[in-house]
């Protein structure tokens, strides 16, 4: 019988040494999810982490082939209930889930190795976060209460949306509501009468750092520019992208989707291709020429492209808006697991946080229903805001 061996890794170039089979590895995950990559997570450690956190990575290997890897960020923080520590897979909004990656066929075995390899190096861990895990996730689907003397906990954590994909083009335009048909069609004939619409499909290395650089303006330009989220917006944004679109292009991942009327980029997409699966990453559109709907334009397109190669099966949108359902979207339920060590104290303290933080959800969303309740809330805060100046 072979024998699992776990290594472990604490330096960036230290994970260099894993970065193929680490690719290979995640481009066959059930996940199909970029952020699994080495590219995600290697450009994640670089830029993303905030003050204060380290961090180290596990690798499983079976007979010298690469079968799991267990990314983990520690974070320094006190509590009488679960001590000094934090630990959690990278996540955030530009990462969003964060999970283990593991081989299909030795989800068991790989899991297990990997616990115990977390286990030995922080013998005294408390909590393991896995957050946003799709139903699809071997983690998700494995563990259950007790896998590896460990409590297993599970919180709903929202909501993302894709598009299958599958039959003809006709046939799905045919699905979705006349009115949203209706609306297409007048959109696209007030941008045919602006001028020449070009449509850019772009991949790997067709897409040049003008290229880049012209979606990272459009983006910045609109309202994400205004809420500071755009990639632009900060230094930290913009390297963490510059570095994962670099290396997502060496690795064949990486596309990129213009509209252009009369030379002019009017909406974007960044994208990432994992086996049949595209993600749209990161959307934007041009807010002065909002009324010729330039981004329903271009993801039509889209869609006719995907309908007609029959090379993808799926789009995800990643995040679940209202407009998601006029193309007729399907929504995917997120559920973080938190694995626990198999101490009472620790177990029952992660309990009373996710019950607290399920009552602190469900009490803000009465409060903003009613407005008695909503004076009352702010008349608190302003009374504390007060007290502390």
């Amino acid at each position: 019988m072979s024998q699992m061996e776990v290594h472990g890794a604490h330096k960036l170039e230290e994970l260099d040494m894993h970065a193929e089979a680490w690719d290979r590895l995640s481009s066959v995950a059930p996940q199909r999810s970029p952020v699994l990559s080495h590219a995600w997570v290697r450009s994640y450690l670089e830029h993303l982490l905030k003050p204060g956190e380290k961090w180290f990575c596990l690798f499983a290997y079976e007979d010298q082939e690469l079968v799991g890897v267990l990314p983990v960020i520690i974070r320094q923080k006190q509590s009488a209930l679960y001590g000094g520590k934090r630990f959690h897979a990278p996540s955030d909004p530009d990462v969003w889930t964060g999970d283990m990656l593991v081989a299909s066929g030795r989800e068991l075995e790989t899991l297990a190795a990997l616990l115990d390899g977390f286990a030995r190096r922080e013998p005294a861990h408390a909590v393991l976060r896995l957050s946003k895990l799709p139903p699809e996730s071997p983690s998700f689907r494995v563990m259950q209460d007790g896998f590896g003397g460990c409590r297993i906990l599970k919180e709903p954590n929202g909501y993302g949306s894709f598009l299958k994909i599958n039959g003809s083009h006709e046939a799905y335009v045919a699905s979705l509501s006349s009115n949203f048909r209706s609306n297409l069609k007048k959109a696209g004939k007030r941008l045919n009468r602006l001028g020449r619409n070009d449509i850019l499909f772009l991949s790997n290395e067709d897409i040049t750092e003008e290229h880049i650089q012209q979606f990272f303006g459009l983006e910045a330009s609109g309202w994400k520019g205004r809420a500071g989220s755009a990639i632009l917006s900060s230094k930290r944004h913009t390297g963490f992208f510059t570095n994962l679109i670099r290396r997502l292009r060496a690795r064949g991942m990486l596309e990129c989707h213009f509209l252009k009327v009369d030379g002019k980029l009017l909406a974007g997409h960044l994208a990432v291709r994992t086996q049949s699966k595209l993600t749209l990453w990161k959307i934007a559109y041009d807010e002065e020429y909002a009324r010729y709907a330039p981004g329903n334009m271009l993801l039509e397109r889209l869609m006719h492209k995907v309908h007609e190669e029959g090379a993808t099966d799926e789009i995800d949108l990643i995040t679940n808006f209202p407009w998601h359902s006029n193309w007729g979207a399907q929504k995917r339920p997120y559920q973080d697991l938190i694995i626990s060590a198999p101490r009472l104290v620790p177990y029952i303290g992660n309990l009373v946080s996710l019950k607290a933080n399920a009552s602190l959800r469900l009490l803000r969303e009465r409060v903003k229903k009613s407005p008695k309740l909503s004076a009352v809330a702010y008349g608190v805060r302003d009374l504390v805001r007060r007290a502390g100046s």
